[in-house]
């Protein structure tokens, strides 16, 4: 038996719309199979998030905390110039991981 189905509506501004419109059309895709995918990825990541956030919220309510001084430390570790170059390489991949 296939998945029960619902239709969502949703506006959008026209640029947006454009921007899914030539991504199915390149991806030689319907716009529908586009916007399931983006609505897939999106909740994924959001519920990753969430239940991270708890599992901090929990470590909090443990003691499991960081004190200021020793963050503090490490971000000034950062800046030593063999750091800068690690630095630069995750910056790009903290937005991925941190979504």
């Amino acid at each position: 038996m296939p998945d029960a189905k619902k239709t969502l509506t949703a506006q959008v501004p026209d640029a947006l719309a454009d921007r899914v419109a030539s991504a199915a059309a390149r991806e030689e895709r319907s716009t529908n199979w586009l916007v399931n995918q983006a609505l897939e990825l999106y909740l994924s990541i959001d519920e990753e998030r969430h239940a991270r956030t708890l599992k901090a919220l929990k470590d909090v309510d443990a003691g499991r905390v960081i004190d200021h001084a020793s963050v503090k430390a490490w971000t000034e570790g950062l800046n030593a110039p063999a750091a800068q170059g690690w630095a630069r390489f995750t910056s790009s991949t903290l937005n991925i991981e941190s979504i």
